[in-house]
């Protein structure tokens, strides 16, 4: 089936539509056709990698507050049972667990929170390697 010959609206060049019915919507050559459906699809992946990358900066910001805050929390408690309790050697002996308690959760804290660092790095290169790849194939 043969199409219409139109003039492309991006580069001006002359080109043969797919068929006569195409022709009604077909307002650009090949060429410019995909160079502009992979522009399009790229700002979409960026769109939708920045999210992501906003999404999880978020994630280690409510992370972090919560972290900082820990601190004060806990030892608000301590203060209350420290205060609750008349014997100064059973004092001692509490506040001695709690310190082991305290550290002992601090570590586990801090171990988790490397472990989302490192998972994050790791998106974080993951996506840099994607938008690498779809930069060198817009290219090409």
């Amino acid at each position: 089936m043969a199409g219409v010959q139109k003039a492309c609206r991006t580069c001006k060049a002359f080109f043969m539509t797919r068929s006569t019915r195409s022709a009604r919507w077909e307002n650009q050559c090949f060429e410019c056709h995909q160079k502009h459906k992979k522009t399009k699809q790229m700002v979409t992946f960026q769109e939708r990698e920045q999210n992501i990358v906003q999404n999880l900066e978020n994630r280690i910001v409510k992370t972090e507050d919560w972290m900082n805050n820990l601190p004060s929390i806990i030892g608000a408690e301590v203060s209350n049972v420290m205060s609750s309790i008349i014997d100064d050697e059973l004092i001692t002996t509490i506040t001695e667990k709690n310190d082991e308690k305290i550290a002992l959760a601090l570590e586990g804290l801090v171990t988790q929170m490397k472990q989302f660092e490192d998972k994050i790095q790791k998106q974080v290169s993951m996506l840099n390697t994607r938008i690498v790849k779809i930069m060198k194939e817009m290219e090409e």
